[in-house]
């Protein structure tokens, strides 16, 4: 006996809704398969890795501080600290320099020489004693001029691979958070010198601009950067060399050599007997580095040799000329205290002010010494210069650099236009 046929009759509109509850499961699983084949190469390629990571600053050294009172040692805890539960998420191991907001010193601890220097070197050590595949160091930048934005990433300028992995972590900042014109770029920073592994300093904004003091504030964005810096590390494992064991080598910056400044004896070619050229910072958010300045000083080819650089620090602390559309790169109050001039080595000592006033941030701690180190370096006979803060060596301005001895001209840092 043949069953008959039944037929289900229901309304057009419950139809609908279950065809729109059949098509978002379709939907769903399609998406579960595509987030599965997307997360799952990233953990094939990071998984075992191990990556150290440096919250800049800590404890009684706050770093750079926002005009709402935000501290950069406060955002650069959270961003390390975000970024290491990304990279746990993946099967990273990560070694952290501080969890907390502390330093390396104890407490009451006798050390000799400065507390800036032992920390720092406390923290290359901590980092190479782990052997990490690469370091990230986080830190907030800080310029005198608020239009100054945009996060950037520094490297050793020795380190091909380290050059490749701030490549990597910049791309996906720009990416990431938006408009961002600034680019990698190498460093004269003692960390990225001193530990072993390929290192990139990320300085995730800056706290002297008005709206990216006000998103480093902000939690949610301080998580958003942590996931860029985490995509670039990714990115950076993915890339692996090339076969032929040659570092790969991204251009970031095509048409431009940095490291070698075309046009330097443009630098050498003053007006006239009495001219000089000086350095400061760039005009725009676009020129993150010295441009050259030629300053006349009246009856400088008069002087001797010592009135000569007198004159010319006293210059580079006043700042650019009246016309000039540059940024000045020595903090207010800073006082020349004396010069001399040692075989072909001259010795600046300043005030103290050069250090408490400074607004911090790696590239402008570069900035301020080699401000200082290239404008005595134009005269032929100074070949070295020593910078002495209060009748004693300085060692570091804000806590990045580690300067060790009389420092020679550097052209690295210097852009010409045109």
């Amino acid at each position: 006996m043949r069953r008959p046929v039944v037929f289900i009759v229901m309304p057009v509109r419950t139809a609908v809704i279950i065809g729109i509850i059949l098509l978002l499961g379709v939907v769903i699983y399609a998406l579960e398969i595509a987030v599965v084949t997307t997360v799952a190469p990233i953990r094939d390629v990071v998984s075992g890795r191990t990556v150290a990571i440096d919250a800049g600053h800590g404890g009684p050294d706050s770093g750079a501080r926002g005009k709402s009172g935000v501290i950069e040692k406060d955002i650069n805890l959270h961003i390390a600290l975000e970024l290491r539960q990304l990279l746990g998420r993946a099967a990273v191991y990560t070694v952290m320099t501080r969890e907390s907001d502390h330093d390396l010193i104890e407490d009451g601890e006798d050390i000799t020489g400065s507390r800036k220097r032992t920390e720092l070197e406390r923290r290359a050590s901590l980092v190479n004693s782990k052997s990490p595949d690469i370091f990230v160091t986080v830190h907030a930048n800080s310029f005198p001029e608020p239009q100054w934005s945009g996060a950037q990433v520094f490297y050793n300028p020795q380190s091909a691979e380290g050059r490749r992995l701030a490549v990597h972590i910049q791309t996906e900042l720009v990416s990431r958070l938006g408009p961002n014109t600034r680019k990698a770029r190498p460093a004269d920073i003692y960390l990225l010198k001193r530990v072993n592994a390929p290192a990139a300093l990320v300085e995730v904004g800056f706290l002297s601009n008005p709206r990216e003091e006000r998103l480093l504030a902000d939690a949610a964005y301080r998580e958003r950067v942590a996931e860029a810096i985490f995509h670039g590390i990714v990115a950076y494992f993915a890339d692996s060399p090339k076969s032929d064991g040659a570092a790969h080598m991204l251009d970031d910056d095509p048409g431009n050599t940095w490291g070698i400044v075309t046009k330097a004896g443009a630098l050498a070619s003053p007006l006239t007997p009495d001219s000089t050229t000086l350095y400061f910072g760039g005009p725009t958010n676009f020129d993150d580095s010295l441009m050259p300045e030629v300053r006349e000083i009246p009856g400088l080819t008069a002087m001797d040799r010592t009135e000569a650089l007198a004159a010319v620090l006293h210059a580079t602390i006043a700042g650019p000329g009246k016309d000039s559309i540059l940024q000045s790169t020595i903090p207010r109050g800073t006082i020349l205290r004396s010069v001399r001039l040692q075989g072909d080595t001259a010795s600046a000592d300043f005030s103290a002010e050069l250090v408490v006033n400074h607004w911090g941030g790696s590239r402008s701690e570069e900035m301020t010494v080699y401000s200082i180190v290239n404008a005595l370096t134009e005269f032929a006979y100074v070949k070295r210069v020593e910078l002495l803060v209060e009748g004693k060596p300085l060692e570091t301005i804000s806590g990045h650099m580690q300067i060790e001895g009389p420092l020679e001209r550097n052209l690295s840092i210097v852009h010409v236009r045109g």
